[in-house]
């Protein structure tokens, strides 16, 4: 599913989630367009597939109204209803609001195709995302997306010992590759990540950082290390904030005694 395709169900479930009721067809007609774009979209889905489940007084074709106002509550069974409308009615808007901002951050790109544009949404919808899975909103705007922002980075390794490459990203992604074997002495491997900033920590003996979203991958420095470089500039000792979209390819260079 691409990056239009995506746009395209989200606003068909805008239409049908501003309609001031709901039935179980329509519910599933939602699910449908929409499940498997994110998993902030996959969890809201969830929560009301469950009020769905809990209520058996709910039938296929029983229509929802999406207020509570003037419900009455003279019996057990109407307070008992009313609490799991009023449930419901914060999933679905819940449910609403992660549509909206989605469908926001496509509008707000509308009519740019430069790849920079791109990675600027890329980084928009993921500052916005919450939580450890944050890293996987990427897909809400499609494979196609991330891979027209991939950047390589070509880690060199001259004259120091057989490196290793560590981080904690836990999942593959289209476009995000990390080295898969240790770096020898004369030899190189690539990284391709999304166009996005990331921020480069060299002030630690021994230790070079890149943060990347919540994520952190860190490359263990030889005692014998004389510099590191980023397309020639130095970054040891510093911090240093390298905007990945304005080039295709950046290298990377370990240089040991």
């Amino acid at each position: 599913m691409d990056a239009r395709e995506v746009r395209k169900r989200l606003q068909a479930v805008q239409t049908l989630l501003l309609e001031p009721s709901t039935t179980r067809e329509k519910f599933n007609s939602v699910r449908d367009l929409i499940r498997g774009i994110n998993p902030q979209l996959d969890g809201a889905l969830s929560r009301i597939e469950q009020h769905f489940a809990t209520w058996s007084h709910i039938e296929s074709g029983d229509v929802i109204h999406l207020t509570a106002d003037h419900l009455p509550e003279n019996t057990e069974e109407e307070k008992k209803r009313k609490k799991w409308l009023l449930l419901f009615i914060n999933s679905w808007k819940q449910l609403k609001s992660e549509v909206a901002r989605m469908q926001g951050e496509f509008d707000a790109s509308q009519g740019s195709n430069t790849p920079t544009d791109t990675g600027s949404l890329l980084g928009r919808i993921l500052w916005k995302a919450k939580g450890p899975l944050g890293i996987i909103t990427v897909l809400a705007i499609g494979v196609v997306a991330l891979q027209q922002t991939g950047v390589e980075i070509m880690i060199q390794n001259q004259g120091c010992g057989t490196m290793q490459v560590s981080g904690s990203i836990p999942i593959s992604l289209p476009g995000l590759k990390m080295p898969k074997e240790p770096i020898p002495s004369g030899g190189s491997s690539v990284v391709e990540l999304p166009g996005l900033t990331v921020n480069v920590d060299g002030r630690a003996s021994g230790v070079l950082s890149i943060g990347i979203l919540s994520y952190a991958l860190t490359f263990q420095l030889p005692s014998n290390i004389e510099d590191v470089t980023m397309n020639g500039t130095s970054l040891l000792g510093k911090k240093t904030e390298v905007k990945l979209s304005e080039r295709d390819t950046h290298t990377l260079t370990l240089i040991c005694s």
